[in-house]
């Protein structure tokens, strides 16, 4: 009997320690200094200078590794997120002089890609379009939630940028900050 209780108890323990073990997921963020988040991805991204609670960090995806800062300004909080594609069809390689129309129907397009960089998934109540340093930009607000994004393409580089926000009571919220924070990695077009 003692032999069968032990052996008993010892099953207890074994099947708690393999639970626990299958229960620890990694976080796929990781904190990092600006410096380790641009060896890392490759993308310089940044908070403006007037931002308080200033998070680097960075997210390994399956399709890319993602920049990311989040930042408070004036009680909005931003979440401003970055990374290499090709899921829009254009690339590195792809010419600079590209048409406008063409990078507007690609992000029309692919407004689900825009929405799983910006990890924020919503009924959207109003979308549209906006231009954020001569790239054409799409922007999806929830009224409900006062939340919202704005997501762009620098072509040349091939990199698209997500920058949500909450509250957001109107587009001027995330089309300001937008324009304040993004730096053409080419230069301005």
């Amino acid at each position: 009997k003692i032999l069968a209780i032990t052996l008993a108890l010892a099953m207890v323990f074994a099947f708690t320690a393999c639970s626990k073990k299958e229960a620890e997921v990694k976080n796929p963020v990781n904190e990092c200094s600006h410096d380790k988040l641009v060896e890392t991805t490759g993308i310089d991204i940044m908070a403006p200078t007037e931002a308080s609670d200033v998070v680097y960090s960075f997210i390994e995806g399956e399709k890319a590794t993602i920049a990311q800062v989040t930042f408070k300004v004036d009680d909005v909080e931003y979440c401003y997120r970055a990374m290499s594609t090709d899921i829009t069809g254009f690339s590195q390689n792809s010419d600079p002089k590209a048409d406008v129309n063409e990078i507007k129907k690609a992000l029309d397009a692919d407004i689900q890609s825009a929405t799983e960089l910006s990890g924020m998934y919503y009924e959207w109540t109003s979308s549209g379009n906006f231009v954020v340093k001569e790239r054409t930009a799409v922007i999806a607000m929830d009224d409900n939630s006062k939340e919202g994004f704005i997501a762009w393409i620098d072509v040349v580089p091939g990199y698209m940028y997500s920058l949500s926000a909450k509250p957001v009571t109107d587009q001027s919220v995330l089309t300001t900050m937008a324009e304040k924070i993004f730096v053409p990695m080419q230069g301005e077009v």
